[in-house]
Formats: C-alpha cells, structure tokens, sequence
C-alpha cells in the first residue's frame, strides 16, 4: 500500500498558492524573452516536520539532495530539480559557474534569496567508472522543492520553469501535478516496522564480505603500496600522497538509510551529514571537514590534516591529544595543506588571515589538527569559483597536487566518485556552503561501497596508516550496520 509523503500538505498548497502570480509573471517573461524563466514562492512551515522522513518516502527516480548540521541546528531537503547545469566529463565546479550565474537573471520572485542550487562535484575530473557511472564530475541543480529548517524557523520555496509557449495557468499546473505525482508515489525501501537490523544480518557471513576492496581484501597490498609512496617521498617525488581504500560490502538486505543518517546525527553532531539520491543509490557520510563557506563576500575555509585516536579516558585522551600537536609527522602533513591552502585563496581575496599554529578538532572517534582560514573575497568570486579553487586539498589528493593525482590514478586501482569531492549548496548571491565528501559510502540495493584515506608521508609508518583508515570507516559501518558501535549498538 503506497504512503503519502511524511509532511503536512499544507505547506506545499500555500507554496503552491503563493506561487500563482509569479508563474504568471514567468509565462509573460519567457514570452517575450523566449528564454525559459524561473518561479518561486516561499512560505513558512512547521519546523517540527521531519524532513528526513519527507526524502525518505519519495520513489527512487526523484533527485534528493539532504543535509543535516546538527550542532548549528540546521537541515536543508531539495526534491526534484526545476533546472541544472552538468560539466562535462573533464569539468568542476568552476565550469558551472557561469551557467550557473546566468539564471540569476531569469528569476521571478520576491526573495531571491530563497533559491538556493545544490550539488558537488568528484575528486577527479577523469570518466566515470563502476559504480560511480551515471555521475557528473560536477553538477548543480535546483531543487523544485526545497525546505529548511534553521533553529524554530522553517520554510517551504517551491520552484517551476516557465518555457516559452507555456500559459501561466500551464505553469501552475505543471507544478501542482508534479507534487500530487510525488504525493501519492510508492515510496523506496520496506514499511518501517520494528528493530533496525543487526549488523549480523545486514551483512554477508565474513566469507563474502569485504570482497571489493582496491586490493582484494589484502592489507598487505595496501599497506605495501604506503611503503613505496613513502619511500618515492623521499625521494623528492612527493611532499605528501593520500592514498585512499575501497571496501565493498555486499549486503544481504537492503541498508536502512533513514536509520544511518540519524544515528550519524547523534553520534558526529559538528559534522555535516549529508545524502544525495540519484536513482537506486545514495551517497551519504558525515564529513567534519568544510571545504569553503561564502557569505556577505567573506570566505572561510578549514585545514583539516593530521589525525589521532580518541582516548578512552580523559588522561588518554589529554596525553594523545599533546602527542598529535607535537607530532613532527602530522604537524608536517598539516603545514603542506595550510600553506596550499593559503596559496590558493590569497589571489581571490583582498584580505587573509591564516593563524600561525594549529588547534585540534575533536570528533566521537578522532581528532585533527585544525587550522581556521578567514578573508575577504574579490569582487567577481563566489562560492563555485572558491570551491573550485580548492579541489582537491593536499588533505585529499597530495602535494605537489597534478603529480599527486596522477600517481593516484595509476595506483590506487579505482574511481573514488564523489569522495573526496564536495557537496554543498549555492545562493544566487555568490554566497554558499561546500564541505568535503569523506567520512562516506556509496550505497546501492544489497552493495555498500565504503570510503576512506590517509595523508602519507616520508615517515609514513604503513601500519599505522591502514589503522588510521580503519578508524576513519568505522562512523559509516557503524552507522549502517555492519559493525557494532563501541557504546553498544548506538553509532
């Protein structure tokens, strides 16, 4: 028995009633421009619905995009895409902003700033290869509908595309049916009826799991390969390469997103927790780490590199903490990323300011060494041609980047899609959000692809590099059951 979308309809009539006289507005434009034109119309909403629910019971062919910052009381739900621009196979975000800017202009509304673009891009700009097939290198759209939620405030802005020929009563229209025809859909996954299902019997007896990783399921491959990256560091080759794994978990029953993403909320509150939905699979993770933030022409950006274990006691966790901060290794990995970092943003900005030394930032299961970047934009930049700037970070790809990325793609033995790329969003200001896809899976029906890496270097001891990965995948097997989370079953 098909189930209604999980949210009070009435948002969506008021949306859809507000938005009556700015589709007409749009149907005349585009009559006369022959251009197709944009309307939208926001409303507020209930801020107790819950959004999650909302992108859960949508079928599978409608695009979603979710993001969920718990710490700062924040959740964004786009569904569907009333337009959208794609780069090429070889493009980046940089490549969308100028299509991406011209719609700016082809808007009917009475709050711009309503219209809020989301998407990401890759780690690489190279073809796509299984199971990533069927993914941009880049691309952005805007959502038909899209709610958020922003501490006790919430709203509601519905979008349609007038084209030229429309009436402005086919504009409606068309947009009140695409909403009755996502109503009334059968939603993806099972009922929710009962128990979330144990790790036992998500996954595969241990015979048929971990079957995909970049290597077999050798570490000793992979821990071989760090010992040659290494060893071509110091050599001169390198300052630093982050080689990354692929774990590839078949899974017996379908994996309960809903119930990952929530228990990634619980458990990594300062981390963003995201999911986009592109047919049969989900991209979700929880990533601590921004890539840039725009807003009112100020950018701030993260340096997240270097990395330790949480301790089990305060005094473990004091004493591993003073170790990361004076470790030569980590405070070396984290230099090459700031000063990248700094290098990269001083030519879009009039002002900069990079603190000297780093701080920590601590997360359930790890912390990092923290570095804070705040200046103040160029005329003419925003918040694509900034993330564009930056991708990828030394902290994903390597130092001296071109050569870094190229010697991943002949190691490391698979395409790392969107991880270690970006998702975010953008204002048709220039202003935006973009964080750093790590801390992720690639999730399809009964297979579930798992991501994670680590910065070597010179010293690299390769050990403690696969240790570190293996910290790095436990939030997301915890989340979605596949391992059991250190404090009983919550993760």
């Amino acid at each position: 028995m098909a189930r209604q979308l999980d949210i009070p309809v009435t948002g969506i009539a008021a949306a859809l009633d507000a938005l009556r006289p700015w589709a007409e507005r749009a149907a005349e434009r585009a009559r006369t421009s022959g251009r197709p034109v944009l309307a939208a119309a926001r409303v507020p909403v209930d801020p107790t619905d819950d959004l999650l629910a909302t992108a859960l019971a949508c079928p599978p062919g409608v695009p979603r995009w979710y993001l969920h910052q718990p710490a700062a009381g924040r959740t964004w739900l786009g569904l569907g895409a009333a337009a959208s621009v794609r780069s090429g196979p070889a493009g980046a975000l940089g490549g969308l902003a100028d299509a991406w800017q011209a719609w700016r202009h082809l808007v009917e509304t009475d709050d711009p700033a309503a219209l809020h673009w989301v998407g990401g891009a890759a780690f690489d700009t190279g073809p796509r290869l299984d199971p990533w097939r069927g993914w941009p290198s880049a691309e952005m759209w805007l959502p038909r509908v899209t709610f958020t939620r922003d501490g006790e405030e919430a709203t509601c802005t519905v979008t349609v595309r007038a084209v030229p020929g429309q009436s402005a009563a086919e504009v409606w229209e068309e947009a009140a049916a695409w909403w009755h025809r996502l109503s009334v859909a059968q939603p993806e996954g099972p009922e929710d009826g009962g128990a979330r299902p144990s790790a036992e019997s998500l996954a595969w007896p241990d015979g048929a799991q971990r079957t995909g990783t970049a290597f077999g399921d050798a570490r000793d491959g992979w821990t071989r390969l760090v010992a040659e990256t290494a060893s071509a560091i110091r050599a001169g080759q390198f300052e630093k390469v982050v080689l990354a794994r692929e774990e590839v978990v078949p899974l017996a029953r379908p994996a309960d997103i809903g119930a990952a993403l929530r228990a990634l909320g619980r458990r990594y509150p300062e981390s963003g927790v995201f999911a986009l939905w592109r047919q049969d699979q989900c991209f979700l993770g929880a990533t601590p780490e921004r890539l840039a933030r725009v807003q009112s022409g100020s950018v701030a950006v993260d340096c997240l590199a270097g990395t330790a274990p949480r301790g089990r006691t305060p005094a473990e966790d004091a004493r591993l903490a003073d170790w990361l901060l004076h470790s030569g290794k980590n405070l070396h990995e984290h230099g090459v990323v700031r000063e990248w970092l700094r290098a990269r943003l001083a030519p879009l900005c009039t002002h900069l300011e990079v603190p000297a030394e780093p701080g920590l930032k601590r997360l359930a299961n790890v912390q990092h060494l923290h570095t804070p970047l705040a200046g103040r934009l160029q005329a003419g930049q925003n918040i694509l041609t900034v993330a564009d700037a930056l991708m990828p970070t030394p902290a994903l790809a390597g130092s001296p980047q071109r050569e870094a990325m190229v010697y991943i793609r002949d190691r490391e033995g698979f395409d790392r899609g969107w991880y270690g790329g970006a998702v975010g969003w953008a204002g048709m200001d220039g202003s935006g959000e973009f964080m750093v896809a790590i801390r992720c899976a690639l999730v399809r029906p009964l297979l579930a692809h798992l991501y994670a890496g680590a910065g070597i270097m010179g010293d690299s001891d390769p050990a403690a590099e696969w240790e570190e990965t293996e910290l790095k995948l436990r939030p997301m097997k915890q989340a979605l059951g596949l391992e059991v989370a250190d404090d009983g079953g919550e993760s």
